[in-house]
């Protein structure tokens, strides 16, 4: 109980004894009020991270602090990259669309991960009409109906305008194996099919990248497949 700082009343002769109940219950509303502000002090940093990354790769503060590159910071900072990405993103795509943090923020991450995932500078042609719209009128347009919108709808928009068809959705391939056959034959495969694959692009700071591990698995099984020793041709 100490930890909520509780000063239960002295009860004098001939009061009646505290209610049980109006104890627990008020016991009840720190623990919720404590929780909830933890919860949205989280939510906070974490725009509040986004900001500042974007903020300092986009002036080149990163320089001044004795980095080549925005990519050698972000891994010295005991967070996964991948989520320094999507927060500095959302940074970055609200800032390019005009709209204000006090205005998006209330979406949360989850949302605004999915439509900055959009190309801002992008087009959307219709497949019927042939109209060309702003990628930027959909971000704006998602951020503004976006608490009326669940998740899974705007991940659905976002697949839409991204021209995923069925089919084409990430899947994930959960295989157990043993450590030793992971480091000493799967591991070098790919890594071998990834260099015989080359670069597959850039990344924002002009690095070439190499092909993923699932293209690298792709590649793999197809050459089994079509291989005419596997198939007692």
């Amino acid at each position: 109980m100490s930890e909520f700082n509780y000063s239960f009343p002295t009860v004098l002769p001939g009061e009646p004894a505290p209610i049980v109940g109006t104890v627990v219950a008020g016991e009840s509303l720190i623990v919720r009020k404590k929780l909830e502000s933890i919860v949205n002090h989280l939510i906070k940093s974490n725009f509040d991270i986004g900001s500042l990354l974007h903020t300092a790769k986009s002036k080149g503060y990163y320089q001044e602090w004795g980095f080549n590159t925005f990519q050698e910071y972000e891994s010295t900072l005991n967070v996964k990259r991948q989520k320094l990405r999507y927060l500095r993103r959302i940074a970055e795509v609200m800032e390019a669309v005009g709209i204000s943090r006090e205005t998006y923020e209330p979406l949360g991450t989850s949302k605004l991960r999915e439509i900055t995932s959009l190309n801002v500078d992008g087009v959307w042609k219709n497949p019927e009409s042939g109209l060309e719209t702003p990628m930027k009128e959909f971000i704006v347009g998602f951020v503004e109906k976006g608490k009326e919108l669940e998740l899974d709808a705007i991940k659905q928009h976002v697949k839409t305008l991204k021209g995923i068809l069925k089919g084409d959705e990430i899947s994930w391939l959960n295989i157990p194996v043993k450590r030793t056959v992971l480091e000493e034959t799967i591991r070098p495969a790919l890594e071998l099919a990834k260099k015989n694959l080359g670069s597959v692009g850039k990344d924002e700071e002009g690095i070439s990248l190499d092909a993923s591990d699932g293209r690298a698995l792709e590649i793999i099984s197809v050459e089994y497949i079509n291989d005419p020793s596997n198939n007692g041709l």
